[in-house]
């Protein structure tokens, strides 16, 4: 495949590195601007921003472990170039990684769909099909934990190859796992899009609230290539091949993460509160989108929240 014989050309480990770090700063910088606006509005975090904490904390765990077998044990070298003991270093690794690009996924997910919830949340079908694809991604990361220290008996045949075990094919299982979890993917990416075209509002800014929520499908698309890595990953050289997939499973974890940092979070939204009813804490920073909001533009009076709760209620 072309990135396989690119990788001849290119040092896939500088290059992990260097977008791992670059993408982990500018995550970083997406949750500053999150806590910013919720300190403009003088809301507290939310369960989903929490959760997307915790995704970053783990995406940054990713980083470093990626960071370390690259330039202390030999990932992206050739096995000929790697001694015996770098081996079954590299091996651990590789469990490690899948390990957090599934913890760092199922908290993403989980996030995105409290945040669908916050804003969509007010029918009883969209609350159903949420708290469905909760469910199914929390269990769907337990399965990944499950099958990457299950797949050998014992777990030490996974790196040492002089223990009598039993292993599955690591490279099926994987690529099985990966295409359910584009699936549920999709899912979550499709739920707030159905809710958003029920909605009345102004074509023009549902498009442009449309492509927010559609910005997880970059992360998609990082899937897709994983899919792809994982299916023709040459076991005879394992630790070249999968350098490759570290650099995705770096990318997919911090992507999914900024992606749910979109400005739809902290900036105005066209949804109006008779539209599409809001708590408080959700209403938007600006109102240049809401004629006749109740909600002023800065420098003029903003009513006091007893009032703004009665309008929303009259409104609803």
């Amino acid at each position: 495949m072309p990135f396989l014989s690119s990788q001849d050309k290119a040092n896939t480990g500088l290059i992990t590195i260097i977008l791992g770090w670059t993408f982990t700063a500018l995550a970083a910088l997406a949750l500053a601007l999150m806590a910013w606006a919720h300190r403009l509005r003088q809301t507290s975090l939310g369960a989903d921003d929490s959760i997307l904490v915790a995704a970053f904390i783990a995406a940054v765990i990713l980083v470093l472990q990626i960071t370390w077998a690259i330039v202390d044990e030999g990932l992206d070298r050739h096995i000929s170039e790697v001694s015996r003991t770098q081996l079954a270093l590299i091996a651990r690794s590789l469990l490690a990684n899948e390990t957090l690009w599934g913890l760092v996924n199922t908290l993403v997910r989980v996030s995105a769909l409290l945040f669908t919830k916050r804003i969509f949340g007010c029918k009883a079908w969209t609350r159903s099909a949420i708290w469905g694809l909760v469910i199914i991604s929390v269990l769907y990361g337990v399965a990944i934990v499950l099958e990457i220290f299950l797949i050998c008996r014992p777990l030490a045949a996974t790196w040492d190859s002089d223990i009598s075990g039993d292993c599955g094919d690591q490279s099926t299982s994987y690529v099985v796992l990966e295409i359910v979890g584009l699936f549920i993917d999709l899912a979550i990416l499709i739920l707030p899009l159905t809710a958003l075209s029920k909605v009345q509002i102004p074509w023009r800014s549902k498009v442009r609230v449309g492509c927010v929520l559609s910005s997880g499908t970059v992360v998609m698309i990082i899937t897709g290539l994983r899919i792809q890595a994982l299916h023709i990953t040459n076991s005879s050289d394992f630790t070249y091949s999968k350098g490759y997939i570290g650099l995705l499973s770096v990318l997919g974890g911090l992507l999914g993460v900024m992606t749910c940092c979109m400005p739809l979070r902290y900036e105005d939204s066209p949804l109006r509160s008779e539209d599409l009813p809001l708590r408080y804490e959700d209403l938007p920073l600006h109102s240049e989108d809401l004629p006749g909001s109740i909600v002023s533009v800065e420098g003029t009076h903003v009513p006091a929240r007893s009032e703004l709760k009665e309008s929303i209620s009259s409104n609803v």
